[in-house]
């Protein structure tokens, strides 16, 4: 059954990413502006990488970040164009507690929306054009759009943009929450009696576990995640509520 799970899963991403690259525009390295957006059903640490999966960085010069449900976006005018269009089609509510799953969920609503998106705008181009007319390029169209393209701050959510804009524009340096299982543990200290410390990393930074959270570079607390230390293993539980196991890796 596990065998068939697996299969079923490098089938379905295989055909979402099929979909995105067909359906994906080539963009045009532009100076980058910095965008904030507001998730309503998406954690940050998953809507990023769907993002980067579903759209295109030319450039390599793209910057995403943020917490809980604030994303922070740094990139050119027409990916947070892109962007900001194809948010809402992926920042769905989802029954997935597996990660991994929860990533290639929204990988494929964005898929099918962008490929259902071109066919219905190459059908209105025929249906429309008078013969020997050029024909106009495709413009990814969507029901959303609550933003103005020349303000450095904005959300996907038209009742939200008003309050947004009257705050100050500023972004805050928050940790990323990583992926559980990328974590890997480090050590176990015990400097107090009773009081223990673990140093764990994941794609080049440092952790720590203490004091019933979990810290980056043991300075920034993350929000919605609880630790707990014991002799040889950590017990990390994040907003899935779903308590997580993070043992000493052989290097055998």
């Amino acid at each position: 059954m596990r065998l068939c799970n697996d299969i079923q899963d490098r089938q379905w991403v295989l055909f979402t990413m099929f979909l995105v690259l067909q359906c994906g525009s080539v963009w045009s390295a532009e100076k980058p502006i910095t965008q904030e957006y507001w998730l309503k059903s998406t954690d940050v640490s998953y809507m990023t990488q769907a993002l980067n999966i579903v759209i295109r960085n030319p450039t390599g010069k793209r910057i995403m970040g943020g917490q809980g449900k604030h994303l922070v976006i740094t990139d050119a005018e027409e990916q947070q164009n892109q962007i900001a269009e194809i948010l809402p089609i992926m920042d769905q509510p989802t029954t997935e507690t597996k990660p991994h799953r929860i990533v290639m969920e929204m990988v494929g609503r964005a898929g099918v929306y962008m490929h259902n998106n071109q066919k219905a705008v190459v059908l209105a181009r025929k249906n429309e054009a008078p013969p020997g007319a050029p024909v106009p390029a495709p413009i990814f169209v969507s029901g959303v759009n609550s933003y103005d393209a020349f303000k450095s701050t904005r959300s996907v959510y038209a009742a939200e943009d008003a309050k947004l804009l009257k705050q100050p524009r500023r972004i805050v340096d928050e940790p990323v929450l990583p992926l559980f299982s990328d974590l890997i543990l480090k050590g176990i200290f015990e400097p107090e009696k009773g009081k223990r410390i673990a140093l764990l990393s994941a794609g080049g930074m440092l952790y720590t576990a203490r004091d019933g959270g979990l810290f980056e570079s043991n300075r920034s607390r993350l929000k919605e995640v609880t630790s707990q230390v014991l002799t040889d293993h950590v017990i990390l539980v994040g907003p899935d509520r779903i308590p997580r196991k993070i043992t000493f890796k052989s290097t055998l």
